[in-house]
């Protein structure tokens, strides 16, 4: 059995927030998943395990943003 890797959630994908993670993801040197910005977010959830699998190090800065929806 693999081992799951740990994942940060961060609950915002604007263009904001991409820039404040990039600038942490840099300083901390953690793997940070550009593609996942976005408001809502472009990859689907199939798409979004698979980059959080093919990334390199751990924990993985992963954006999200519903665009506010409900539910």
């Amino acid at each position: 059995m693999s081992r799951k890797k740990p994942v940060i959630f961060i609950t915002d994908g604007d263009s904001a927030a991409v820039k404040a993670v990039e600038c942490a993801a840099g300083e901390l040197q953690l793997p940070f998943l550009t593609a996942s910005g976005g408001n809502p977010s472009p990859p689907n959830t199939t798409e979004l395990e698979e980059m959080v699998k093919s990334a390199e190090g751990e924990p993985v800065l992963l954006l999200f943003d519903d665009a506010g929806q409900q539910g």
